[in-house]
């Protein structure tokens, strides 16, 4: 009988001590699933992605003028120009399908250079809307666009159109309406006298208005004037006016102007600084807004200042220098919003671009994106789906390519939405005047293949729960089994 008692004691004893090691493995394997997750959130809230080549397997010489855009809809557009001997191409990419499209060179020239290439979206229309300049100084302005839904078609492109002539630079937005504004500087041949003029398309799909001048001066010393344009919630335009003289840091300036009603009047011009920290002077001032009033300045003296203006641009805070770096006057230093209505600012130097984040009253401190020593240049950011940042930039001193990494923060996402079909923007597209006949529309060129798909999916927490899970089952199976057989034997 004690024998029969110890048996049984014993026989329910060895189930007992199985569901301890049983549970032990459970809970080092629930560990070891969600350790992923807690990885995965910390990864993409607080680290940006390796940076990548957009261009790779292109033949083209040089990848510059990169931009980022986000339509309404929430899908992320790269385009950016190829310089070749050969001829120059405009190329774009999209995720719009959930992952990175193959590059489309969508417009192709027969020169070597598309410079200062920028764009927009207008609304309800869904247009995409491009601007470059085909000379690096004092050259021609074109104007294209295509319906947002076929924009990686070259077909859907329309003739491009000349808008200006002798331009040091231009800048181009849509307002709510969905009319696209144009921004661009002149000089005469001294160098001295600069006119920024205003023009505008009204998304009725007519022709561009009349240019009218928005601002004129006449400079100390040969220079080259550029503006850039934003637009407010109210569509009140705002210039950020930058001259640089064409001897390295021998005279420079950045300014501020605006308008109040769509461009037919401009306010009195605010210089915001004419003398630098150092003897490089300042440069690259640029305007961004985000909302109905809220209006910010950033710019290089050659620190990467910023300055803001809560009330539509009648009244500036004090300068604040976004972080500490070496002279560089390679690109803007760039601003997005998240969802969560943090901003985000890229920069660059040459061995480095960085981006920090305000929280409305400080700059964070400098975060690393890229430490090599490429010289590069237009750095651009864009937030799309509320919490994904996406930058991109291109080398001048490495392989000549254009560079993209993205990374999450934390604010809230927003969901991609359809795409709606409208044949109102293919008409229009497709009715936009031709004033030159200078630009050839064609597919991808023989000896120029596309180029590989290469910025990364954004990581799939679902994939990085599901694939441990399942581990963890399989193992949890086995253990079962053998036990079970073990008893069985």
């Amino acid at each position: 009988m004690s024998f029969d008692f110890l048996r049984h004691r014993s026989s329910w004893r060895r189930p007992s001590s199985f569901r301890a090691r049983l549970c032990i493995i459970l809970a080092l394997l629930a560990a070891g699933w969600l350790w992923p997750v807690s990885s995965y959130a910390q990864r993409a809230s607080n680290t940006w992605s390796q940076p990548v080549d957009a261009t790779l397997n292109s033949t083209a010489q040089m990848g510059s003028f990169n931009l980022l855009l986000c339509d309404p809809y929430q899908n992320a557009y790269l385009l950016w120009a190829e310089q070749a001997a050969n001829g120059a191409a405009v190329y774009l990419r999209t995720d719009a399908t959930g992952s990175w499209s193959t590059a489309r060179d969508i417009i192709a020239v027969p020169g070597a250079v598309v410079f200062n290439l920028a764009a927009a979206i207008s609304q309800p229309e869904d247009t995409l809307h491009l601007i470059w300049v085909d000379q690096h100084l004092r050259g021609n302005l074109y104007y294209s666009q295509a319906p947002l839904h076929t924009a990686e078609q070259p077909s859907s492109w329309s003739t491009p159109q000349l808008l200006g002539q002798a331009v040091d630079w231009s800048s181009i937005k849509a307002d709510s309406t969905g009319t696209a504004h144009v921004v661009y500087g002149t000089t005469d041949d001294s160098g001295l006298e600069h006119t920024v003029y205003h023009l505008e398309l009204p998304n009725s799909g007519a022709n561009w208005s009349d240019q009218n001048v928005a601002y004129s001066v006449v400079s100390a010393l040969p220079a080259l004037i550029r503006p850039e344009l934003a637009i407010d919630g109210r569509d009140r335009l705002h210039i950020g006016l930058s001259l640089n003289s064409y001897e390295y840091g021998a005279y420079s300036e950045v300014g501020y102007i605006h308008s109040e009603d769509n461009g037919q009047t401009w306010g009195a011009y605010r210089q915001v600084q004419n003398t630098g920290s150092t003897f490089q002077g300042v440069a690259w001032i640029a305007p961004y807004a985000f909302g109905t009033d809220e209006v910010h300045l950033t710019w290089h003296d050659p620190r990467r200042m910023h300055s803001w203006s809560s009330d539509g641009g009648q009244t500036w805070r004090e300068p604040k220098e976004i972080m500490p770096l070496a002279a560089a006057f390679g690109g803007r230093n760039e601003l997005t919003r998240d969802s969560a209505g943090v901003l985000h600012v890229v920069t660059a130097v040459g061995d480095g671009v960085y981006s920090a984040s305000w929280n409305g009253a400080e700059w964070s401190a400098p975060e690393q994106i890229d430490s090599r020593f490429i010289d590069p240049h237009g750095q651009t950011i864009v937030t799309c789906q509320g919490n994904q940042l996406h930058v991109a930039y291109y080398d001048r001193t490495g392989e000549n390519k254009v560079w993209y990494t993205t990374r999450l923060v934390n604010a809230p996402p927003l969901e991609r939405k359809a795409m709606p079909l409208s044949s109102t923007t293919s008409d229009l597209a497709r009715s936009t005047p031709t004033i030159t006949a200078a630009i050839i529309l064609t597919p991808v060129p023989a000896g120029r293949p596309a180029v590989n798909p290469v910025p990364p999916d954004t990581p799939n927490p679902m994939r990085a729960i599901l694939l441990p899970f399942l581990a963890a089952l399989a193992l949890i199976a086995g253990v079962v089994t053998l036990h079970l057989w073990r008893e069985a034997h």
